[in-house]
């Protein structure tokens, strides 16, 4: 309820475009490592006025929280596709640093795991065994 309470602060509107802004130009279709870290930089730091968003209806109090859920869907995206380091189901994920599909590697999931405010990265191969 903390949006609603608030007097000053910026609507959710700005920060959401925000993050849409910042997920176009570095975690798009086409990524490139620098990029995406570039990316996930920004991110960052819009997360630390994530808590001065405020609110005049109930509805903008709901679309703050949807809001503050797109960021960390955001930093998610871009923790996953900085780690995998192969291109796969273009163009979903086409990394320009790495063009190439790699089923050797990296035929599997990128598994994402919440460690306090910090998203960690891990890889599960699936192997498909003859039927």
């Amino acid at each position: 309820m903390a949006p609603l309470n608030r007097t000053a602060g910026y609507p959710y509107r700005q920060i959401e475009d925000a993050i849409r802004k910042i997920m176009a130009e570095h975690v798009g279709v086409m990524r490139t490592a620098d990029g995406i870290r570039a990316g996930l930089q920004k991110l960052d730091m819009l997360a630390r006025h994530i808590d001065e968003m405020k609110a005049d209806t109930l509805h903008e109090l709901m679309r703050s929280h949807e809001t503050r859920s797109l960021l960390q869907v955001g930093r998610m995206m871009g923790k996953a596709a900085l780690f995998r380091t192969e291109s796969r189901n273009k163009p979903y994920h086409h990394r320009l640093d790495f063009p190439e599909t790699d089923d050797q590697g990296w035929c599997g999931l990128v598994v994402l795991e919440m460690k306090g405010e910090d998203v960690a990265s891990s890889f599960e191969p699936i192997s498909y065994g003859s039927v």
